[in-house]
């Protein structure tokens, strides 16, 4: 089979089998998947701003980033904050969180080979990012999406509150995290 089509496959699988879990017997929350899957195209086009790595041929695209990529990322952020929920059960939230970017690192790593060795992207440099990467964003996007999840705002009636809550809060998570990955990219250069 073509590394491309396995990697599209399983992605999608990812983020399908993330969705269908959270329907049936997971979290419910109707924001979870749209805001992961902007929060993750937000840190995709802030960190090619820094960052060198190229798509090939990932069509549709939005501003130069994949929307497949999107999509990946927030099955890997639902499967990790699943397990960090599970793993962290009686430790304070912020450990599930760092324990939610862990485990969607396990899970990333071994996506971003498969990419590179289907020839969906390319590092032009410092590769090992690729690891970093994946924590600092799961692990922003998790802190923040789990302190606004703390705060009680549910239901239909608040929806609206959460959204701009978790945009208030998600901002500048976003910076710190290409903040570390421009960091840790300058100490490898």
């Amino acid at each position: 089979m073509n590394p491309s089509l396995a990697l599209g496959i399983l992605a999608f699988g990812l983020a399908g089998a993330g969705l269908l879990h959270a329907l049936r017997r997971g979290d419910r929350d109707p924001l979870f998947f749209p805001v992961a899957a902007g929060y993750a195209l937000a840190v995709e086009a802030v960190q090619r701003l820094f960052l060198h790595y190229d798509y090939v041929s990932l069509r549709p695209e939005f501003r130069g980033v994949p929307l497949l990529v999107p999509l990946a990322w927030a099955g890997v952020w639902y499967v990790g904050r699943t397990l960090g929920l599970r793993l962290a059960e009686r430790r304070p939230w912020p450990v599930a969180a760092v324990i939610g970017g862990l485990a969607g690192v396990l899970v990333a790593v071994p996506l971003e080979a498969l990419a590179a060795a289907g020839g969906w992207w390319h590092w032009s440099e410092q590769p090992a990012l690729a690891p970093l990467q994946a924590f600092t964003a799961g692990f922003t996007f998790l802190l923040g999406y789990e302190l606004v999840t703390r705060m009680g705002l549910t239901g239909q009636v608040r929806t609206r509150v959460r959204l701009l809550f978790l945009i208030l809060t998600l901002a500048p998570l976003l910076f710190i995290h290409a903040q570390a990955l421009y960091l840790a990219r300058e100490l490898l250069l």
